[in-house]
């Protein structure tokens, strides 16, 4: 089979542009960015002119840009998935939750040190 066939196939399959791990700025966001223009608007501007399609703000311990990530991409063509970048003895753990109830949730059990 050609490649130009195998274009052709009509399989349901659809791909799109994402980055799900994205920093932002701010008092509760990833403690290491210092760039001002990396609020969440920004962020999904950004985006939806480069053609991504799904975004996730995985801040490092800090959820406190995510609602207004969601928030802004109402009516957008744009995903924002909630997620997080957790801290942890053996490195960074990214995690990813349906809705911002249930990461909210999530980070409302855990007990983050001081030193991050």
């Amino acid at each position: 089979m050609s490649l130009l066939e195998i274009q052709t196939l009509e399989n349901g399959a659809k791909f799109y542009r994402a980055d799900l791990h994205i920093h932002s700025y701010g008092t509760y966001a990833s403690y290491d960015v210092t760039d001002t223009l990396m609020t969440p608007e920004k962020i999904i501007d950004e985006a939806i002119k480069e053609n991504i399609s799904i975004i996730s703000i995985t801040d490092h311990n800090e959820i406190g840009n995510i609602q207004a990530a969601l928030n802004y991409a109402v009516n957008k063509n744009i995903l924002v998935i909630p997620g997080v970048e957790l801290s942890t003895s053996q490195g960074h753990f990214l995690m990813y939750f349906e809705s911002y109830e249930n990461i909210r949730s999530f980070i409302g059990e855990l007990n983050i040190s001081v030193d991050k």
